[in-house]
């Protein structure tokens, strides 16, 4: 999968299978966005909780269920 965004608003819905990388980026992502963000079908492991603990530790506001995540 490849996405480029280059200086213009992206808007959109982007689907991937759920895996422990893609969830991590999209938290990345979602994290420096304005706005909520909606991750849907996330890998939730405990490497996701712990990546989770650490945003919120930053002031990152999130609600998770087992079909997403909001940022």
């Amino acid at each position: 999968m490849l996405v480029r965004v280059s200086g213009r608003r992206f808007e959109g819905v982007l689907k991937a299978p759920p895996s422990k990388s893609y969830t991590h980026r999209a938290l990345t992502c979602a994290s420096l966005a304005r706005g909520r963000s909606r991750i849907l079908n996330p890998l939730l492991s405990d490497d996701t909780f712990t990546s989770l603990k650490a945003l919120m530790s930053l002031g990152i506001e999130f609600s998770i269920t087992d079909q997403y995540i909001d940022v």
